[in-house]
């Protein structure tokens, strides 16, 4: 299959205690038989994410979750299990929150996670513009059908 993938069911995720939420075995994606390389830079650029106080924006800004931070790493190394998932940017959100960035040409992916597990994202597509959405989750598959869409 190249890139080292072979089909297996998907790992389970805890986002929050939520059962429903969390990564069904009976779902399929091509894993990785090692993580992305660009996986221990996103780790780090979390951990540097908990050096950031309140108003670290000068807009009043939240300092960062520490539990939303340990959420984050989780879903990092989850995506980076699998195949075809680019590497995310890596920021803050005001409210205090990790949050990751894909763009992909016509596409874009923008997403953040709480201390709970929720994941608010809002996904863009230029070329169909009925298959935009925004809307929150805490089943982290809706997000890796996008990603695994681009490669």
């Amino acid at each position: 299959m190249g890139n080292g993938a072979a089909f297996e069911p998907a790992p389970k995720l805890d986002v929050g205690g939520d059962e429903t939420a969390a990564w069904s075995r009976a779902s399929t994606f091509a894993h990785r038989q090692t993580p992305a390389p660009w996986l221990h830079g996103a780790l780090n650029k979390l951990d540097g994410l908990l050096t950031l106080s309140s108003d670290w924006d000068s807009y009043g800004a939240s300092a960062i979750d520490s539990d939303a931070v340990g959420r984050a790493k989780a879903f990092v190394r989850l995506v980076a299990s699998f195949v075809s998932v680019p590497e995310p940017t890596l920021g803050a959100s005001g409210e205090g929150h990790p949050a990751f960035s894909w763009d992909q040409g016509a596409w874009s992916l923008d997403a953040s996670i709480n201390s709970t597990g929720l994941i608010s994202y809002v996904y863009i597509d230029e070329e169909n513009e009925r298959a935009n959405v925004e809307s929150c989750t805490r089943d982290a598959r809706k997000l890796l059908g996008y990603l695994t869409q681009w490669n």
